[in-house]
């Protein structure tokens, strides 16, 4: 699929075929189109950026899809601090005598590691080492990319203005639920991304 884009937009589909892979994930899906993008050296990654869609972030709530909010709380909130001072516990307390026998920060929980991909074909062997299948829906976003591109000259290929205005569009829930942790407004980001062009 990457033969028919070029670019920055070419980049951001390699950047998130290896996001997928780092994630042990065996697919390519909107919501890594929307990491590679994030990470884009052109107007488009920069406002991405801007409305705090980084390729950090987004990689941090694609694992809270893949492992839920525990993956990334590490420490006793507020309400566990609260509860146990109601009862003449003093956390901090604890958490010095743990650290001054066990350790320092041998009270955090380590964050889970990525699983490794379990992909396999139907006749049980290991997919081969190359390109990752794209998704229904991300398919559709290159696709959909491609009309835009070539509603302005029939010969261009799609470039990452024509990839992220497809993917805005998509009403694949992952992307949805990655743009929706990041608490950023789908509707002034695709304002702001059709005025550039």
């Amino acid at each position: 699929m990457t033969g028919r884009i070029e670019g920055e937009a070419r980049a951001a589909v390699i950047r998130a075929q290896a996001q997928a892979r780092y994630l042990g994930q065996g697919f390519i899906g909107c919501e890594h189109l929307l990491f590679g993008l994030a990470g884009a050296d052109d107007s488009i990654g920069s406002t991405l950026r801007g409305h705090g869609v980084t390729p950090d972030s987004v990689g941090r709530e694609i694992q809270v899809l893949i492992y839920g909010r525990t993956a990334t709380a590490t420490t006793l909130g507020d309400l566990d601090r609260d509860a146990l001072a109601a009862i003449g516990i003093d956390l901090d307390v604890v958490r010095a005598r743990l650290d001054d026998a066990f350790g320092p920060g041998s009270l955090d929980r380590p964050a889970r590691r990525p699983r490794r991909a379990r992909f396999t074909r139907r006749d049980g062997r290991r997919a081969p080492s190359g390109h990752l299948p794209i998704t229904r829906q991300a398919r559709s976003c290159l696709d959909r990319a491609a009309s835009i591109a070539a509603t302005a000259d029939p010969a261009a290929a799609p470039d990452s203005a024509a990839l992220v205005k497809a993917l805005l569009r998509s009403p694949a829930s992952a992307l949805r639920a990655v743009l929706a942790g990041l608490d950023v407004s789908l509707p002034r980001l695709a304002a702001e991304i059709e005025q550039l062009g």
